[in-house]
């Protein structure tokens, strides 16, 4: 009897022996991250020093008057929601599309979503090339047919800098919605389909009224994803424009990173760097908790 009560033990207990190792080396890689910028947000260090000066909520308040900031948080809101949309609305049209299963369908699905396992710095210096102001692909095109007035430094204009950024990454990104809504629209019964068509309901009518409505959900974590990736952008940005012209690129985690190592002018501020990433954790995180509760809420529906 104590024999079995011994294998007992031991086998309820091995299995999480087994997961261990794992889990530590998870939660090295992202709570110890985490809390170590918590504590570097409330002091003062240039990342060289032995010593840190501890400064409160100095970081934080400095924020508030910080323009530097407000404006990458602007561009940041902006970046994200019409990256969020573009992608979102390309990707559904993109969908529904190919769930009518045209000729070559599959082919075309595999186009489609080639871009997004591009590396994205990769991408955007390829896009930099196509917004050069002399041998670009825009600009050349511009100037044979015509429409010379119209050709100008994209990149290099505070008016369209950061639109051609927001082009570039729909561009990219728009396969990923695609994906997820092609899942999506092969889930949705027959019969709801078939019963629409026998009514007489126009392809446009199915949508509004039924492919929608069924949608809804998918298409709310679809939104919640990819507003938290757009949110992280980093390497588009700094591939492009490195911010610039004069801030009008410039969100979050570019500003975080010259920050850090001295590009905005200062010397290097690892602490004041730590409080811009913990604003965006705060920004990111009930995201994140919207995205995992629609995610439960689907999984009960189904």
């Amino acid at each position: 009897m104590r024999s079995s009560r011994r294998r007992k033990s031991t086998t309820g207990v091995f299995p999480y022996l087994l997961v261990l190792p794992s889990l530590l080396f998870i939660l090295g890689l992202t709570l110890y991250p985490i809390g170590f910028t918590l504590f570097l947000s409330f002091h003062q260090w240039n990342g060289l020093s032995p010593t840190m000066k501890f400064i409160g909520i100095g970081n934080f308040g400095r924020l508030f008057s910080d323009p530097v900031f407000w404006v990458a948080l602007k561009n940041n809101v902006l970046f994200s929601t019409l990256v969020t949309f573009g992608t979102v609305i390309i990707g559904l049209g993109l969908a529904l599309i190919l769930d009518k299963q045209i000729r070559g369908w599959r082919i075309y699905r595999n186009v489609y979503y080639f871009p997004v396992l591009l590396t994205n710095a990769v991408v955007a210096l390829l896009w930099t090339r196509f917004y050069d102001p002399y041998i670009g692909l825009f600009n050349v095109f511009l100037k044979s047919t015509g429409l010379d007035q119209y050709a100008h430094p994209w990149l290099g204009d505070p008016n369209t800098a950061m639109l051609a950024v927001i082009v570039k990454e729909v561009w990219q990104y728009a396969g990923f919605p695609m994906i997820i809504l092609l899942a999506g629209l092969a889930s949705i019964p027959d019969p709801y389909l078939e019963a629409a068509q026998l009514d007489g309901a126009t392809y446009l009518k199915t949508v509004r009224w039924i492919i929608l409505p069924l949608l809804k959900n998918v298409l709310a974590i679809t939104i919640a994803l990819q507003m938290i990736f757009s949110f992280k952008v980093f390497d588009t940005v700094w591939a492009m424009t490195f911010g610039g012209p004069g801030n009008t690129t410039q969100v979050l985690a570019t500003y975080m990173y010259t920050v850090s190592f001295g590009f905005s002018g200062p010397p290097m501020e690892f602490g004041y760097a730590s409080c811009i990433a913990t604003v965006m954790l705060i920004i990111i995180f009930p995201a994140t908790l919207i995205y995992l509760r629609l995610v439960k809420l689907g999984e009960m529906r189904l």
